[in-house]
């Protein structure tokens, strides 16, 4: 009888998950494929020399998928178109592309056509010729100076 009862629990649990949202079940995995997605910059060293980015998020910007929901917010507000942002996510994955618009936002005023900036870092990028590195130490470098 008490198995009986745990069988069906089991059951309902499982309606119940196939009943949840299809974007709630996307938003897990898009958060695993960020955390799986790393840059070769810590993200101490993004936060400390992208200051810029702070201003749009409510959060200490401790984790990759806190800096691609700011970046994702922020980018729209550049001007950057969302085709754009999508071509850039796929030549160098997520977490690169939040650094290069973390960066892009703290040199704004010096970017004349950010879509046409961000189209050229993704054709280096799909050419194995781009690395988020040297932005963030460029602006680490301009706060020195």
């Amino acid at each position: 009888m008490l198995e009986d009862s745990v069988y069906n629990k089991d059951i309902y649990r499982l309606n119940e998950t196939a009943k949840k949202p299809a974007e709630h079940l996307a938003r897990k995995t898009k958060c695993y494929e960020i955390e799986k997605d790393q840059s070769n910059v810590p993200i101490q060293i993004v936060r400390a020399h992208c200051r810029e980015i702070w201003n749009y998020t409510d959060t200490s910007l401790t984790h990759w998928a806190q800096l691609v929901e700011a970046a994702q917010k922020v980018g729209p507000m550049m001007g950057l178109h969302k085709s754009v942002w999508d071509e850039t996510v796929d030549a160098m994955g997520q977490v690169e592309a939040a650094i290069v618009v973390a960066c892009m936002l703290d040199r704004f005023a010096e970017i004349e056509i950010p879509n046409g900036y961000l189209k050229a870092l993704s054709r280096k990028a799909r050419a194995g010729r781009f690395s988020s590195g040297p932005m963030v130490m460029a602006l680490a470098r301009k706060e020195v100076a």
